[in-house]
């Protein structure tokens, strides 16, 4: 039908995007264990999860054979630490790179009420703090399927819009940045002029190259994502069990 059509389409672009595949090729710095990584592979290949629709076991909501709302699931509090664990990565690498970073900063946010910023960083261009909100978003989901199957990008600059219009007082006071990501690895492309600076700035503080500094980043990153996915997977739709053959440990 249509909407499995959509998703496969969605499913190969979005997967096309820089860095999707970063967690398969960095060195291991997270475990995931053989269920989960096993699921992971089977949903990043478009390959069902479980042999028909069931019952999510933390909401009772439907999950689809491949798995989509498993990685969204709010009620367990998964997607809260994804989120979480993203902006403790990349706060060590920004600190890495030189700069000061302060977490959860309150900052007004378009109705007056007070909101923490995820990142707000001292000095990011000379005497001038950048604010940074980092986000997750799923292409796969109902909502975005149609639009993410002709444009990769679709759902993470939808984030990003909104983002931008929830925040719009923030602009007048310091630079803000949405840090949008999708569930299936890519970074919207607005994001790339901040990365290209903190490669840079990560490259000199650890002599390392341009390129390497670049793979470090977005490889832990990367490999932080999807090892929350997959533990959000293995919760979900255990029942499928683990095939030997895709089975593998990583550290």
């Amino acid at each position: 039908n249509d909407s499995h059509d959509f998703r496969n389409s969605a499913l190969l672009l979005c997967k096309s995007a820089p860095h999707a595949f970063s967690w398969l090729t960095t060195v291991p710095s997270e475990f995931i264990d053989n269920s989960s990584f096993s699921l992971l592979l089977r949903f990043h290949t478009g390959m069902k999860l479980l042999p028909e629709s069931s019952p999510c076991p933390c909401c009772q909501k439907s999950i689809e054979p491949f798995g989509d709302h498993a990685i969204t699931c709010s009620t367990s509090g998964q997607p809260i630490q994804k989120h979480n664990s993203l902006c403790r990565k990349l706060g060590s690498f920004i600190r890495a790179a030189g700069f000061q970073v302060s977490m959860e900063v309150p900052v007004p946010s378009l109705s007056g009420n007070k909101r923490p910023g995820d990142l707000l960083i001292h000095g990011w261009h000379g005497d001038h703090d950048l604010l940074i909100d980092v986000s997750v978003c799923s292409p796969l989901s109902s909502t975005y399927r149609s639009a993410a199957s002709k444009d990769a990008f679709a759902t993470s600059r939808s984030r990003t819009s909104l983002k931008l219009a929830k925040y719009t007082r923030v602009t007048d006071q310091l630079a803000f940045l949405p840090l949008v990501v999708e569930n299936l690895g890519g970074w919207d492309p607005s994001t790339q002029e901040f990365f290209g600076t903190l490669f840079r700035r990560y490259a000199t503080a650890t002599q390392l190259t341009l390129p390497f500094a670049s793979q470090a980043i977005f490889g832990v990153l990367s490999l932080c994502l999807q090892s929350h996915n997959g533990r959000m997977l293995s919760l979900r739709c255990r029942s499928f069990g683990t095939a030997p053959s895709l089975a593998c440990e990583t550290y």
